[in-house]
């Protein structure tokens, strides 16, 4: 939504120099932000241009917050069989601006945000209108592409992967300190197969082609597991819709025959390398299952 800050002006050519004339668009800005909210919520919005940015910005972030809800609940239906539980959330004490991870929000701003029923959000409006006061005072060559980060609301938290791991208590941030804690070979691949499936499932949902392919290509899947704790990993890919391509040695295929999920088993037979020429190798299906 970085479209709903600021608009540039148009090129004006001087001299035989570009000069780049940079305005707030206020017209433009206000188009743009109806663009992102409801039409039965219009009548939310104030009739200046700064109110109707601010309550675009909190309705996004409304979207946004029930969006991550709903990736949690679908971890909880594998967190009640695993060992390890995970859940994500945004932290907004530590923005995602480059170079600056002040918090943007206040405690009070992020409340009115998220109440529904106020509209007016008195400090989220006065802290947007710091920010514009701010900008006018900017000299910087790079001023239209500073002023989009600063206003693009994704900007302004940060999103954490939390973990809590078997005889703890507490949900605390994943990171490779953590994973080189003392774990079994099924609680490791849980420990990073789930972050792997949640950054893709957010690249892929926010990509608007809605026939992009959701599969993933994982080398000697679930190779040191049993079949319980194989089944539990394939478990979460089918809840988060991915297909799955893998590779097993031998004939070892019990672990992907998990139940309800379907499965097509395919052998890959080496072709004859004699003489130096590249073989041609053979494909067939030696086992499915489907419902």
């Amino acid at each position: 939504m970085s479209e709903l800050a600021i608009v540039a002006g148009d090129l004006v050519f001087q001299d035989e120099q570009d000069v780049y004339q940079l305005n707030f668009d206020l017209p433009t800005l206000k188009a743009n932000v109806k663009k992102h909210v409801p039409n039965d919520q219009t009548h939310l919005l104030a009739t200046d241009e700064l109110g109707t940015f601010c309550a675009a910005v909190s309705h996004q972030m409304f979207k946004q917050r029930d969006y991550l809800q709903q990736i949690n609940q679908t971890m909880q239906q594998n967190n009640e069989r695993a060992d390890i539980k995970f859940k994500i959330e945004l932290d907004y004490q530590r923005s995602n601006r480059q170079g600056n991870h002040q918090p943007v929000l206040t405690e009070t701003a992020l409340t009115e945000i998220f109440d529904i029923n106020d509209t007016k959000m008195p400090e989220f409006r006065s802290l947007m209108q710091h920010k514009l006061e701010f900008a006018t005072r900017q000299e910087r060559d790079d001023l239209q592409t500073w002023l989009l980060e600063e206003f693009d609301y994704r900007n302004w938290s940060t999103m954490n992967i939390l973990v809590k791991l078997p005889g703890t208590t507490d949900y605390r941030i994943l990171t490779n300190p953590v994973l080189k804690t003392k774990l079994s070979s099924a609680q490791k691949t849980h420990a990073t197969l789930i972050p792997l499936l949640i950054i893709v499932k957010i690249i892929l949902d926010k990509c608007e082609l809605k026939d992009a392919p959701r599969l993933l290509f994982l080398d000697d899947f679930a190779g040191r597991l049993d079949d319980e704790n194989a089944q539990r990993q394939l478990d979460i890919v089918a809840a988060f819709d991915f297909s799955l391509i893998t590779t097993r040695p031998g004939n070892d295929y019990s672990t992907l025959l998990a139940d309800n999920i379907e499965n097509t088993i395919y052998q890959v037979q080496a072709g004859n390398s004699d003489g130096g020429v590249f073989p041609i190798n053979t494909v067939s299906i030696i086992g499915a299952w489907h419902r």
